[in-house]
């Protein structure tokens, strides 16, 4: 219940917006759910980075640790998909959400911080013994001194995320949405002094940096003339005409890319990332699954502007996301 909702193409999603199929679902308050059940809450709260980057950024998802209470013992079941690979792709060039994640530590040292009046920001503060869950386990049995987290996946990201507005980027560093790590790896937004404060010329040649990475080269100038624009298909491509026949073109310079009946991705500069590239909180895929698992990014090969991303499998044929009827 405490989500998130993906971005829109003009603004962010919702943080923890709980569930788009039950619009009047809702997290219940800590405090009750210690009434109610044998459990005591160390934390819960949003998760730093867990939306996906983009023009727009997905709503940030929750994370939340707890041990039993009041009692010896609770058995746990795991029922769950989306762990090895984010179900939130991302639109439009969006990066994808935060998998889902649960960590399980054994044997900790909890009940000495509590000894010393202390709580801990993080599983990974503690002490103890790190056990992998699967995602059909049954007959958990955690004990009082044993620490389960859980993290729920998120709402993906509409839209480069080099094109986020550089004063949205600093904002959401200042109140945690997002770390400053990612703010300038990701964002590629520069940030300086003790109060953070958005460097433009280092923003500029950051994002500058960023295209001639992905092209290898300086990027061409806009088409002239540009092709006449038919309609726009995506926040990135359009249908264009060209000798009278309908083609695919980059809707930020105008680069003619295909026919309109071809997948455009395949004349796209296509880009293989490990999946941990799109969001720094995913982890390594094969935990759960055998198939390597490949982020797909296509940016023109004119300009380098990011036009779509997929999370496949490496064997994995393109999606064609795009068909256009005749």
């Amino acid at each position: 219940m405490v989500g998130a909702i993906g971005a829109f193409s003009f603004r962010d999603g919702i943080a923890t917006g709980g569930q788009v199929r039950s619009p009047i679902c809702r997290i219940g308050n800590v405090e009750h759910n210690e009434q109610s059940f044998p459990i005591l809450t160390l934390y819960r709260r949003e998760n730093t980075d867990s939306g996906g980057a983009g023009k727009y950024r997905g709503g940030n998802s929750a994370i939340t640790a707890f041990i039993p209470h009041g009692t010896r013992e609770i058995e746990h079941e795991t029922e769950s998909s989306g762990a090895a690979i984010p179900t939130a792709p991302g639109l439009a060039g969006g990066y994808p959400a935060c998998t889902n994640a649960y960590a399980f530590k054994r044997d900790t040292d909890i009940l000495e911080w509590f000894r010393a009046r202390r709580l801990p920001g993080d599983i990974t503060e503690l002490a103890g013994r790190d056990e992998l869950l699967q995602l059909r386990q049954v007959d958990i049995h955690q004990g009082p001194a044993d620490v389960y987290a859980v993290a729920f996946a998120a709402g993906a990201g509409y839209g480069d995320p080099i094109e986020r507005d550089p004063e949205a980027v600093r904002q959401d560093v200042e109140v945690g949405d997002i770390s400053p790590e990612a703010a300038r790896d990701i964002f590629r937004v520069a940030l300086v002094g003790a109060e953070p404060a958005v460097d433009p010329a280092a923003t500029a040649a950051l994002r500058h940096q960023a295209i001639v990475e992905r092209l290898g080269r300086e990027p061409r100038p806009p088409a002239t003339p540009r092709p006449p624009v038919l309609f726009h298909v995506t926040e990135y491509l359009d249908l264009v005409a060209v000798h009278g026949a309908r083609h695919l073109a980059c809707a930020r310079c105008g680069h003619v890319l295909c026919p309109a009946r071809e997948n455009y991705k395949a004349h796209a500069l296509r880009i293989d990332r490990p999946i941990q590239a799109a969001n720094p909180l995913i982890g390594d895929p094969q935990r759960f699954i055998d198939a390597a698992v490949q982020f797909r990014q296509f940016h023109c090969p004119a300009c380098g502007g990011l036009i779509e991303n997929e999370v496949s499998r490496a064997e994995d044929p393109l999606l064609r996301d795009i068909e256009l009827a005749e």
